[in-house]
């Protein structure tokens, strides 16, 4: 039976994610790592491009592929689906981000119970607007997939060591 690239995809993102983090610990690397490249997709809509623009679309195709590593791996550490909501339904960045950083911050720091709702509602939004790039870019999501796992197996191979994780394959390029 052949594997999906989506599958393949998700046993990526969890052969390359750090084992001795703990869930609450992987939690908050992955929002803080969905807001980190969710600014850096917004850094690059600010920029102009032209579709046939190959240096562009690689760029993006990489941010995106890494914003989809973090929201898949909270996927997988929630059980949640991710759901394309209506673009109408789609909350600002502003309001996106806060509420990802106000519920670690509650969960973190005030020991107040985590807000899946508000939770889900941003992260279905992000995962939206990053459908929506790609579609309007005419770039397939298993594109950004694979990009995103060859990226990945060229700068730490095929498994991660968190002990010589500075000593990365791909010297010379950005994390």
């Amino acid at each position: 039976m052949e594997v999906s690239t989506e599958e393949l995809f998700k046993q990526n993102v969890l052969n390359k994610w750090n084992p001795n983090l703990d869930v609450g610990e992987s939690f908050i690397n992955c929002i803080l790592g969905i807001v980190s490249e969710f600014a850096e997709v917004a850094e690059l809509g600010n920029k102009d491009f032209n579709n046939d623009d190959s240096k562009f679309r690689n760029e993006l195709t990489s941010e995106l592929g890494d914003l989809l590593f973090y929201i898949t791996k909270l996927q997988l550490l929630t059980g949640e689906q991710l759901v394309k909501v209506p673009v109408e339904d789609c909350l600002t960045a502003f309001s996106e981000v806060a509420q990802l950083i106000g519920g670690v911050k509650k969960l973190q720091f005030h020991n107040k119970p985590f807000d899946y709702n508000n939770f889900s509602d941003a992260l279905n939004s992000i995962y939206t607007k990053l459908i929506v790039i790609l579609e309007f870019l005419e770039i397939d999501i298993e594109a950004v997939m694979l990009y995103n796992i060859n990226k990945l197996n060229k700068r730490h191979g095929e498994g991660i060591s968190f002990k010589e994780y500075g000593q990365r394959l791909d010297a010379g390029q950005e994390a």
